[in-house]
């Protein structure tokens, strides 16, 4: 979880060099669909029919944005950045939840003390 807490922001700043930041912001909600794809494929959580509708209608409306023009079809470098910064977030999302019964104090302290150790 340390790795994505530090590798998410990263790709993020990559993606806000390459991209217009109204499109990363956007862009940004793609972490809602990885989060619960994540948790659909590998933690064998429930879906209704209206987070489906939601996921799709959110990942067609990145796909969109994901192109740097309407007449090329150019796929936008930083797009792709945003993008792994929001699967990196999707994952840490679900690992979270997991070890969301835990003493919080400890989880931040285990936090910190990588963090502090990458630096």
């Amino acid at each position: 979880m340390v790795i994505l807490d530090i590798a998410a922001p990263i790709l993020l700043m990559y993606g806000l060099k390459y991209s217009s930041a109204a499109n990363v912001s956007l862009l940004n909600n793609f972490e809602i669909v990885m989060t619960a794809i994540i948790a659909f494929v590998i933690f064998k959580e429930k879906m209704s029919l209206r987070v489906i509708l939601g996921i799709i209608t959110i990942t067609i409306s990145c796909l969109i944005l994901s192109f740097e023009n309407d007449e090329s079809l150019n796929f936008s470098f930083g797009s792709l950045f945003v993008l792994l910064a929001a699967v990196c977030w999707g994952i840490e999302n679900n690992c979270t939840k997991k070890i969301s019964n835990s003493d919080p104090i400890v989880i931040v302290l285990i936090k910190e003390y990588f963090l502090e150790q990458g630096r």
